[in-house]
């Protein structure tokens, strides 16, 4: 045989075995011969442990090496308290054998977030030397949370006023946590007094550590406000774990509240002569009734009153304050709650009066 008809009979050959093994190659890899699939619910609540199962089918004449589930973790996910993306071993998948594997990840996060997990399978078929892989994207939705959360606070309150704050947080399930800790973002204008809490941290950070099933519990705060009147401002709370991997939060429940504040809580009139508006004469005796209203949430205590005169046509002398302290030095009357018992408190709503008679001198 000439080498030209080797070469010829060698490369028919070479090709035959290369179509060959293609073929066993493709008919391996063509889909429904590794099967991989995931089973989940598509809502969780942040704080849960829930249940994932991996089904695998190997329908191939090959057993598989090597094999194991690369995880994908978002973060807001954690396996075995980390949210280290894990990769999972698994023993070799003998020719047409079926496994499952079930493990459990734990959801945090505000509601309506959604996690997309991706999970892939990866193997070599017995006898290949090349790694192979399926993959599948896991999409779970945060629906609720394993805990309420409220904060309750005045909706108006005064600058420069101590009020009270109270955070009420309830495990729902029956299930324990560790490590738990409540967070607060505060108005930058907030001003922290106190906190009955043992708790406390520092004044933004609680740490209630281990939680029992179904625990519920409080946090009292006590602060003001130094700002202007008429703004509203937002308190934002979290309560959460530590990410174990980072120094964030990872968010169970969440909730806010928006406080008012009162540019002026108090609604003064004043008619002289029964006038709001009056043109008086030299001489005449002016009766004046101050007219005071709380337009606040709550009562207002220990209210002062006071009335400064500014001119040169008043007649002192015929000044009747009606229970009011006049200081001559500076011109002013002034009524406290030892004179009109009314200014001991003022409830929301109400309303009262203060008449004093001033006389104006006869040429000026």
């Amino acid at each position: 045989m000439t080498n030209q008809k080797k070469l010829f009979v060698l490369g028919m050959i070479t090709t035959i075995c290369l179509i060959v093994a293609g073929y066993f190659l493709w008919k391996f890899i063509t889909p429904g011969s590794v099967n991989f699939g995931i089973q989940s619910p598509k809502e969780v609540l942040a704080g849960e442990n829930k249940s994932i199962k991996f089904i695998l089918d190997n329908n191939t004449r090959l057993s598989l090496t090597e094999a194991e589930i690369k995880i994908n973790l978002p973060e807001g996910v954690l396996y075995n308290g980390s949210n280290k993306s894990p990769t999972i071993k698994l023993d070799d998948l003998l020719a047409k054998q079926s496994i499952e594997k079930e493990i459990d990840l734990m959801f945090f996060g505000e509601v309506k977030t959604n996690y997309k997990i991706e999970a892939i399978f990866r193997y070599k078929p017995q006898g290949f030397s090349s790694l192979f892989e399926k993959k599948q994207v896991l999409n779970v939705l945060v629906s609720g949370s394993v805990f309420s959360l409220n904060i309750t606070n005045p909706n108006q309150v005064l600058p420069e006023t101590n009020f009270d704050t109270s955070i009420f947080w309830t495990n729902q399930k029956d299930i324990s946590f560790s490590n738990i800790l409540v967070q607060i973002a505060y108005p930058k204008e907030y001003v922290f007094n106190s906190s009955d809490s043992e708790s406390i941290r520092t004044n933004e950070t609680f740490d209630l550590g281990f939680v029992s099933k179904f625990q519920q519990g409080k946090i009292n705060l006590n602060g003001s406000m130094r700002s202007q009147g008429g703004e509203n401002k937002k308190f934002e709370i979290i309560l959460g774990i530590k990410n174990p991997d980072s120094e964030n939060v990872l968010v169970i429940s969440k909730a806010s509240s928006v406080v008012s504040l009162v540019s002026n809580p108090l609604n003064l009139s004043v008619l002289v002569n029964d006038q709001p508006s009056h043109a008086a004469s030299v001489g005449e005796s002016l009766n004046v009734k101050i007219v005071y209203k709380n337009n606040y949430n709550v009562p207002l205590n220990n209210l002062v009153l006071k009335v400064v005169f500014d001119g040169s046509h008043f007649d002192y002398k015929k000044l009747l304050p009606n229970k009011g302290y006049f200081t001559f030095g500076n011109k002013t009357i002034t009524w406290t709650e030892s004179q009109i018992p009314q200014l001991s408190t003022l409830n929301p709503g109400e309303q009262s009066e203060i008449n004093f008679t001033i006389g104006l001198l006869s040429g000026f």
